[in-house]
């Protein structure tokens, strides 16, 4: 996945995050830290992604807070925002 960022931005790739869904296919996500130039307070996202290939450094992680097509997962004790490709038909509560 490519990603230019804008002018004065910074990007930095993250962890490939797998989640297993029991019964379902795991799902992966690719996670990135986004920042400004001057320093400020950066964030991290994440997108789904299909799996990895062979030899990427995977790390497993769990749902906090599941819903249509965005999410909270939990890694290395972080909670990142992610978003699916695809709607897995979670209900918001």
């Amino acid at each position: 996945m490519n990603f230019t960022p804008a002018q004065g931005a910074n990007l930095q790739a993250g962890l490939i995050i797998k989640i297993d869904r029991g019964t379902n296919p795991s799902i992966y996500f690719k996670t990135f830290h986004i920042g400004s130039d001057s320093g400020t307070t950066r964030m991290q996202i994440g997108q789904e992604v299909n799996a990895p290939i062979a030899g990427e450094t995977v790390v497993d992680g769990t749902f906090a807070d599941r819903h249509s097509c965005s999410h909270r997962i939990k890694a290395n004790n972080t909670l990142l925002l992610v978003t699916t490709k695809t709607d897995l038909e979670f209900q918001v509560k």
